[in-house]
């Protein structure tokens, strides 16, 4: 197979941002912006396997994943303002932690500034 060559396309939610591979390279976490969603793309069947759709997760820019592929850590950044802390005043942007065994989400980190993209060591 040539070098860069797409071998195929997956469909996802509208404005899929930086995405995360679980280290067995099993699955892929997409991050999709405009639709408030995570795609959760199984990469051995190249297809679609899940949608996340979550408190928290409003405009999310970037997956992260932990490098044991127990989290996902998913970065938001609340343009719309439709997410609100529950003890603090006012939007805020956060990054919603993805418990990926579980399948549920396992926390909501809020931050001042934007949660851009991540990378985690």
């Amino acid at each position: 197979m040539p070098a860069n060559e797409i071998v195929v396309t997956v469909s996802v939610p509208a404005g899929p941002a930086q995405p995360g591979m679980v280290p067995d390279g099993s699955r892929l976490f997409v991050a999709c912006r405009s639709a408030d969603r995570v795609a959760v793309i199984d990469t051995r069947i190249r297809s679609v396997e899940q949608i996340i759709r979550t408190f928290g997760l409003v405009e999310p820019t970037g997956c992260a994943i932990s490098p044991d592929g127990s989290l996902a850590l998913i970065s938001n950044a609340n343009g719309k303002r439709a997410y609100f802390p529950r003890r603090v005043p006012g939007p805020r942007r956060n990054v919603l932690i993805w418990d990926i065994r579980g399948n549920q989400p396992a926390k909501v980190l809020e931050v001042e500034s934007a949660a851009g993209f991540m990378t985690v060591f």
